[in-house]
């Protein structure tokens, strides 16, 4: 029979009577509070029991500093009235008594409410700010990429993660935002009458912040499946968790709060320099080519040998992004012969048919253009610019498939035809 079990649990710190309910309600099943690390409570068996249970706020204590002992003073004059320590996190300490009836720790619901607002201005407070912050930001971005480059906009999933990133967290940061203050409103009120208001924890807001980084994750990587992408989220979630999970070791070891602030600050930079060197050796560049759409860089699906065209050598330069909504390809290839020109090919997969109509306007723009023969390059529609750097430079439609491409002379019947062949079915 194990004496020990560890729950993830959803209740809010700031939700005290719901702490309170849940852990007598697990007293009388025979499991106490013995500690707590994140979300993770740890309980020891114990008798089955009834047993009081309180949550008191220390707003004095900071983000670097050791949890409390029975021996701190705070917890010492706790005792004095008859209630032990179970656990704490941060500022939030959690009491039992085996006394059925034991003095209340705090009365004052003014004090109590400060007490929490306190806290609040330490933690919840400022996290709720960066994160709408960050919602700007997000949205800021993405949509000046999506007014100003669309097709190119669509096609990154970086672009669609920051505006994803926007979108989720700026109704939850100024949700939280909004319900804090209108339950300190309403607490400061009642505390005048002489009753203090507990906070409604709301066990869905916190599995929704539970959930946001793994559904991040997986947006993420929908959008834009690259080792790079891949590498750079599992780059910033280390960081963060690898100094969350120090910092809170150190301090279930009662580490001075100096010495647990250094290190938390030295181990970022040691992690986010070492991270940053693994990908400098070019192991990620090298699984990017392997694995994702820019192994392409290594074999593009057409070339100027393909044209049966002379290129210069070590002059070729292509890149490409997808996302769920739109993949794109693109590729400059300098002439042999000394000639200052460049081949090159813009080609964009819409795979969403509602962005067709959208991405064919975006590009074509204000630009110059001429309706050109469509059947020699097997497309369903083409135009020509007019008045484009390189004098043949042709926009071809297929059925999703949307192509630009240069040409520095006149193409022939036949190349013409290979370029619908090779890239107007691809698939991105």
């Amino acid at each position: 029979m194990r004496d020990r079990k560890y729950r993830f649990v959803l209740y809010s710190l700031y939700d005290p009577d719901g702490i309170r309910c849940r852990l007598e309600a697990m007293a009388r099943k025979g499991w106490l509070l013995d500690g707590i690390f994140l979300s993770v409570w740890r309980y020891r068996r114990i008798e089955p029991r009834a047993l009081p249970f309180t949550v008191v706020y220390d707003p004095e204590i900071g983000p670097y500093d050791p949890d409390p002992t029975p021996d701190d003073p705070l917890a010492a004059l706790c005792a004095h009235s008859g209630w032990t320590l179970a656990a704490s996190t941060g500022p939030v300490q959690i009491y039992y008594s085996r006394q059925p009836n034991p003095v209340p720790i705090e009365t004052d619901p003014v004090v109590m409410v400060e007490n929490m607002h306190r806290m609040a201005k330490k933690t919840l407070l400022p996290t709720c700010c960066l994160f709408f912050v960050l919602a700007i930001l997000g949205l800021a971005m993405g949509l000046n990429s999506l007014f100003t480059s669309t097709v190119a906009f669509l096609a990154s999933g970086m672009d669609l993660s920051l505006l994803l990133c926007g979108v989720i967290f700026l109704p939850l940061s100024l949700g939280v935002l909004a319900a804090y203050y209108r339950w300190r409103n309403k607490a400061l009120a009642a505390a005048a009458q002489g009753e203090f208001l507990p906070a409604k924890g709301r066990p869905w807001a916190t599995l929704c912040l539970w959930l946001t980084a793994p559904f991040l994750f997986f947006g993420w990587m929908a959008m834009d499946s690259t080792v790079q992408s891949f590498y750079d989220f599992f780059r910033a979630a280390a960081i963060i968790f690898l100094c969350v999970l120090v910092e809170e070791v150190m301090r279930k070891k009662r580490v001075h709060r100096d010495r647990i602030r250094d290190v938390t600050i030295l181990l970022c930079i040691l992690l986010s320099v070492g991270l940053a060197i693994g990908e400098g050796t070019g192991l990620v560049d090298q699984l990017d080519r392997k694995y994702s759409l820019h192994g392409w860089q290594a074999h593009p699906p057409l070339v100027l040998a393909d044209l049966k065209v002379e290129a210069a050598e070590d002059d070729l330069f292509c890149t490409g992004d997808r996302s769920p909504l739109l993949g794109q390809f693109v590729l400059w290839e300098g002439l042999g012969q000394g000639e200052a020109a460049y081949f090159q090919y813009h080609i964009a997969q819409v795979k969403c048919p509602a962005l067709y109509g959208l991405c064919r306007e975006k590009q074509l723009g204000d630009r110059p253009r001429e309706d050109s023969p469509a059947q020699p390059w097997g497309a369903q529609w083409a135009y020509r610019f007019t008045q484009a750097v390189t004098p043949h430079t042709y926009l071809l439609g297929y059925s999703d498939v949307m192509v630009e491409v240069s040409f520095p002379w006149a193409p022939t019947p036949a190349q013409m035809a290979l370029v619908g062949e090779r890239l107007g079915a691809i698939r991105l």
